[in-house]
C-alpha cells in the first residue's frame, strides 16, 4: 500500500531549553532561534485494516481508533547503550492536531480528518499509516527521541512527571493514573487513544528510544524524517470461539487447547487479565520489555 505523508501547517514549534524541573507545556509554535541542528519526525501508526488478516478473522478496527489529536515529542541526551539514564533536555509540542475537517494547503488530509462520502480522498484521512513533522529545532547534545500521542490537555498521563532535565527511568515510572480516570488515561475522555513510542528489538536489544537523523540543515533535516513507531497503551482484543476454545464442565472457566500440530499440544491456557477495571491505578506511559522472554522454555510450561 503506498505510503501518505502528512505535513502539519505549523512546521516550527518551541524546545524548552533544557532545565530540570521545566514542564513540558505547548507553545503554540514560535521557535527559538539559538538552536542550530534539526530534526524531522515521521510516525508510524499502528497498523490499519489494509493489512490485517481478515481471512482470520480478525476485526479490521474502526477508522477512530487511528486518530491523532496532539503530539508530544522528547528529545534526550542519551549515553551509548544507556537508555535508562538518558536525559531528556528538549521537547515539540504540537496541539489541536484534528479538527472535524481540516486540510492543509497542499491538498492532503490531517490523520483522523473524516471526509465527506463524496470526497476524491475517500476518508484516506483516517486510516493513513504515517504522519510527519516538519523541521525541529533541537539542541545538539540530543540524539534520541519518543512520541505520546493523544496525551490531551488535562487528562492522560500525569503531564508534571514529563519534565525537562528527568532521565528515561523516571519518565517511565509506574504513575498514578489521575483521579483514578482510567478513560481519561485511554484519551476516551477526548476521543482518542493514548499512543506512545514502541519499544522495538534492534542490536541484541529492546530500545525505546529512536535515535534521531540530525542535519545543520533544516532542508534536509525535513526531507530525512526520524521514523517512530507508536502503539496503542492498550490494545483492542477479540476472543472468538472456535475447536480449541473450551470451558471446564466443573467450574466453567474459559480456556484455549494447543493443536496437536503446534507445541505443547493439548496444553490448557486460560487467558486471563484482560478486564479493565478500578484495580488498574497506575501505568507504564511506555511499554517496558524483558529482553529475555525468548530463553524461558517453554513459553506455556505453566498454563492451565
Amino acid at each position: 500500500m503506498k505510503k501518505n505523508y502528512f505535513y502539519w501547517a505549523a512546521l516550527l514549534a518551541p524546545l524548552l531549553v533544557g532545565c530540570t524541573n521545566d514542564e513540558v507545556k505547548d507553545d503554540k509554535g514560535d521557535p527559538q532561534p539559538e538552536k542550530d541542528t534539526y530534526t524531522s519526525v515521521c510516525i508510524k501508526l499502528p497498523t490499519v485494516s489494509s493489512e490485517t488478516k481478515a481471512e482470520l478473522g480478525y476485526d479490521a478496527g474502526e477508522k477512530g481508533e487511528y486518530k491523532v489529536s496532539d503530539l508530544t515529542l522528547l528529545f534526550f541526551r542519551a549515553p551509548e547503550g544507556q537508555e535508562e539514564s538518558a536525559t531528556a533536555e528538549d521537547d515539540f509540542v504540537l496541539s489541536e492536531v484534528v479538527s472535524t475537517k481540516a486540510e492543509l494547503s497542499t491538498g492532503t488530509v490531517l490523520p483522523g480528518t473524516i471526509l465527506p462520502d463524496n470526497s476524491a480522498d475517500g476518508d484516506a484521512g483516517a486510516t493513513t499509516k504515517t504522519l510527519s513533522t516538519g523541521p525541529i529545532p533541537i539542541s545538539s547534545n540530543s540524539v534520541r527521541v519518543l512520541a505520546l500521542l493523544n496525551v490531551g490537555p488535562t487528562e492522560g498521563i500525569a503531564k508534571e512527571l514529563l519534565k525537562l532535565g528527568s532521565p528515561f527511568s523516571t519518565i517511565n515510572n509506574a504513575l498514578p493514573i489521575p483521579g483514578g480516570d482510567l478513560e481519561g488515561l485511554l484519551g476516551t475522555a477526548h476521543d482518542c487513544f493514548l499512543m506512545t513510542s514502541a519499544p522495538v528489538y534492534s542490536d541484541s536489544d529492546m530500545k525505546t528510544l529512536t535515535k534521531c537523523v540530525t542535519s545543520s540543515n533544516e532542508v534536509t533535516a525535513g526531507s530525512k524524517p526520524t521514523t517512530i513507531s507508536v502503539e496503542r497503551v492498550v490494545a483492542k482484543v477479540s476472543l472468538k470461539a472456535g475447536d480449541n476454545y473450551m470451558a471446564d464442565a466443573d467450574t466453567g472457566t474459559k480456556y484455549f487447547t494447543v493443536g496437536n500440530d503446534l507445541s505443547h499440544a493439548g496444553d490448557k491456557i486460560t487467558i486471563l487479565g484482560w478486564t479493565l477495571g478500578n484495580t488498574n491505578t497506575k501505568a507504564f506511559p511506555f511499554r517496558k520489555v524483558e529482553t529475555n522472554w525468548s530463553t524461558i522454555s517453554p513459553l506455556w510450561e505453566n498454563a492451565i
